[in-house]
């Protein structure tokens, strides 16, 4: 029997690691087991018999257990595989009777994709309602109206969230650029678009929001 210089537990000789505390028996420890005469063995447990107090008599054969991670068998009360020194029922990933799964990936919706979509057409209504504006104003300066400077603002401005929103929703196609992507979506929004580019953009920006984890940013 080899002494576990760990703890003192005894194990048989052809253990490498500890039953109880799963240190490592140093093969030098082991050998010398292997070579200790029987006479010194029996006196040892003598001895140990003398100073431990009389317990109640065990089975001889004691149930084991097949190690979770090399397929060694081992003693139902052992904390660490004699083998591989590791926790022998914990569930080993290379086991193939265990029930892990390498973790899945959660798969793409389409609410990214609509949701640029939508982002795209209220950015093509902002900006033709920006175009419209613009030749509007530059009618009203033609024929001396002082609304031409408010039309000509609110074109430039229309022109500029519908390119936003344009650059936004392709953004939210290719899930990429999360933060893009709402940004234009709200200013597609803003925008207005002849009122249904304001509906399109809410729309798109809920459906940008709830696919968060989608994108790649």
């Amino acid at each position: 029997m080899a002494k576990c210089p760990s703890c003192g537990t005894m194990n048989p000789n052809y253990i490498i690691y500890c039953g109880k505390c799963g240190q490592e028996i140093p093969e030098a420890i082991r050998k010398a087991a292997e070579s200790e005469p029987e006479s010194a063995t029996a006196e040892t447990a003598s001895t140990s018999a003398i100073q431990q107090p009389t317990v109640a008599p065990v089975a001889s054969q004691e149930a084991t257990k097949k190690c979770n991670w090399c397929g060694t068998y081992n003693k139902t009360s052992a904390n660490f595989c004699s083998n591989c020194g590791r926790d022998p029922y914990r569930v080993s990933p290379y086991d193939a009777g265990s029930a892990w799964e390498p973790p899945q990936e959660s798969p793409n919706t389409s609410a990214p994709l609509i949701g640029g979509i939508l982002a795209i057409l209220a950015g093509v209504l902002s900006l033709g309602q920006g175009v419209i504006y613009s030749v509007a104003s530059d009618i009203a300066y033609t024929m001396g109206y002082d609304a031409g400077g408010f039309l000509c603002m609110c074109g430039g401005l229309g022109i500029l969230f519908g390119l936003a929103s344009i650059v936004g929703g392709i953004f939210s196609i290719q899930r990429k650029n999360f933060g893009l992507a709402v940004i234009g979506a709200v200013l597609g929004m803003i925008g207005f678009g002849f009122v249904i580019g304001f509906l399109l953009g809410l729309i798109a920006v809920i459906l940008i929001a709830i696919s968060r984890v989608e994108f790649r940013d």
